[in-house]
């Protein structure tokens, strides 16, 4: 059986309290109003927004690269350089991997109303010179650290590279529209991600 709306809402709401109150209390200030503004964002701004403009996925992926930098400012206590970069990889990886997702599944995000940049792209042209051109990003944003100097040349040589992977299979689905070009997109960002973490992690200079 189906869960009351009603009721969906009400645990939601009850739940995110209990954790916001949890991070004020137990870890810091500032990590709540970061996860307060997380469900802020999610749900005033970026699950409307779906019904009027394909630009929420742009402002879904906000909130949806916001918890790690709760978790940084957990042990670390402030936002700095370190933070708004693994915002900034979460923020770029999702692009690729929603577009890949949202292009499977047009037909169901169409049909109940749903503003995606999928939408009639029966090619996968405009899905994926988007993906491309966001994955081409991921990968220059991938080089801060290069400059910065929070991470060492393992990072700066695997963390662009992977980025530049990405960017391959965005292409090939850009050129031949298959759905099984589109899941090899999707697939891998779901690959991208933990290798680049751990990568990342590997690399970093403590």
């Amino acid at each position: 059986r189906r869960m009351d709306p009603l009721v969906a809402f009400g645990i939601g709401w009850v739940l995110s309290a209990i954790g916001i109150i949890h991070l004020a209390v137990q870890v810091g200030h500032l990590a709540a109003y970061l996860a307060a503004a997380t469900v802020a964002i999610y749900v005033f701004i970026y699950t409307p927004l779906k019904r009027f403009s394909s630009v929420n996925t742009l402002v879904g992926a906000i909130p949806g690269a916001v918890p790690p930098m709760i978790g940084w400012v957990g042990a670390g206590g402030h936002v700095g350089w370190e933070a708004w970069f693994l915002f900034g990889i979460l923020f770029f990886w999702q692009l690729p991997h929603f577009i890949a997702i949202s292009w499977l599944c047009r037909d169901e995000y169409e049909s109940v109303g749903y503003k995606m940049w999928s939408n009639g792209d029966l090619t996968g042209k405009k899905s994926g010179m988007l993906s491309a051109v966001f994955s081409l990003m991921l990968a220059a944003f991938s080089l801060i650290p290069a400059f910065i100097g929070f991470a060492n040349l393992l990072w700066t040589i695997i963390g662009p590279l992977l980025a530049f992977m990405m960017m391959a299979l965005s292409l090939k689905f850009m050129r031949d529209g298959e759905r099984t070009s589109a899941r090899r997109l999707f697939f891998f960002t779901l690959i991208y991600l933990p290798v680049a973490l751990l990568v990342l992690a590997l690399a970093w200079k403590r």
